[in-house]
């Protein structure tokens, strides 16, 4: 199962779309919580390893990076694709990651803005 969460997705599911996706719009906080929450409780129960996508705003997670760590610690993630569009801040959030235990095991930088001073840096962190 593949769960989109932003405050901008459409809720739910619409015509077309995979049948193993699922959209959120909420706070990825908010939904993070109640995700682990669920997750502590038995009501979610994964049939595959936890896989995670993140990719916030330029101004990166800041403060909330370790509530992330710790929900995706309880959840027993496996790997976490960072993404971002500003490098310190997303330095950043790989700093608290790293810290936490994750693992660097690739790094990219895509030029996806030519000729402006933009990038996108992507790692793969893992266990």
């Amino acid at each position: 199962m593949v769960e989109c969460v932003d405050l901008g997705s459409p809720e739910g599911t619409s015509p077309g779309q995979p049948e193993n996706y699922r959209f959120f719009r909420s706070d990825v906080f908010r939904w993070l919580a109640r995700r682990t929450k669920e997750f502590e409780l038995g009501v979610f129960n994964p049939e595959g390893p936890i896989e995670v996508v993140l990719d916030p705003p330029r101004e990166g997670l800041k403060g909330d990076a370790n509530k992330i760590v710790e929900s995706l610690d309880i959840m027993g993630a496996t790997k976490i694709i960072a993404i971002g569009c500003d490098a310190d801040s997303w330095a950043r959030d790989l700093s608290t990651f790293s810290q936490a235990g994750w693992v660097i095991s690739k790094i990219a930088v895509f030029d996806l803005f030519p000729q402006t001073p933009h990038v996108e840096s992507v790692a793969v962190l893992t266990r």
